[in-house]
């Protein structure tokens, strides 16, 4: 995990309620790269930036107006951005493709729900290449509790694909075409 460069935006962001943490999952979603260490380091970060402002508010900053009630709108707000950074993470991984293109071929990362979901996405995305999946031999299958990996060769191009269960009920899948 990447706790030394989480923690600091953490802080630098919590200030802004709502919005700080909504834009802190979102970048943390971005340097973890992955669902269950982005999860656990958002827990993590947003809790301490959470501890931080909800100890200045108790034994630093006094507002005679609001008494006794700031450090409480502290604690709401606080346990309110936490369940929002919580869920910006989600929500990114959820929808986001990562693909990369190169002189080797192509490269794409992507999480879906289940196994199944996750063929019918790597069978739209190995067809939306030109590739006719029908004229393929048959791949060749390496399996685990966790994991599933196939390799196979069409066309002139090399075929590979990983399903990986990161978190129960997420699935993480990669692709490479290499010709």
């Amino acid at each position: 995990m990447r706790l030394h460069y989480t923690i600091p935006i953490a802080i630098g962001l919590w200030w802004i309620p709502v919005i700080g943490p909504a834009i802190f999952g979102f970048v943390n979603a971005f340097i973890e790269k992955s669902y269950k260490r982005s999860l656990i380091s958002t827990v993590i970060s947003s809790s301490l930036a959470s501890l931080i402002y909800i100890l200045l508010s108790i034994y630093v900053i006094k507002i005679p107006l609001l008494g006794n009630f700031l450090p409480v709108i502290t604690i709401i707000l606080s346990l309110v951005g936490i369940a929002i950074s919580i869920m910006v993470v989600y929500l990114v991984f959820s929808r986001i493709t990562i693909m990369s293109v190169s002189n080797e071929g192509v490269y794409t990362e992507f999480y879906s729900s289940s196994f199944d979901e996750a063929k019918e996405k790597i069978d739209a995305f190995i067809s939306s290449l030109g590739i006719n999946l029908s004229d393929c031999p048959d791949p060749s299958l390496e399996l685990s509790e966790k994991r599933i990996k196939s390799t196979f060769n069409c066309n002139g191009l090399k075929v590979q694909y990983e399903v990986t269960e990161e978190l129960r009920g997420k699935y993480k899948v990669k692709v490479w075409i290499k010709g």
